[in-house]
């Protein structure tokens, strides 16, 4: 007994090849890959990165905004003996 109870060994692999030079699949996909243009790395001129730059600067500029104006106001609510 080869411990089967039976049963044919299963011989296919867990995972599945991947496609072959040779294989249909893969001559597609090389030459829809070389007709592509290059792609041009995005740099720190473009407007996503300016963007989420001028978000970030503004959401710091409001959490600075805020706290000063609580400060501002809740300074005038405490005793002064009950600082520090």
């Amino acid at each position: 007994m080869d411990g089967n109870c039976g049963e044919q060994a299963n011989t296919r692999p867990l995972f599945s090849k991947r496609s072959t030079p040779e294989s249909p699949r893969s001559m597609s996909t090389a030459v829809a890959m070389e007709s592509l243009p290059p792609l041009k790395k995005p740099g720190i001129k473009s407007l996503s990165f300016n963007s989420l730059m001028l978000t970030q600067w503004l959401t710091s500029v409001n959490d600075n905004i805020f706290s000063w104006l609580v400060i501002g106001i809740g300074k005038d609510y405490v005793d002064p003996g009950d600082w520090g």
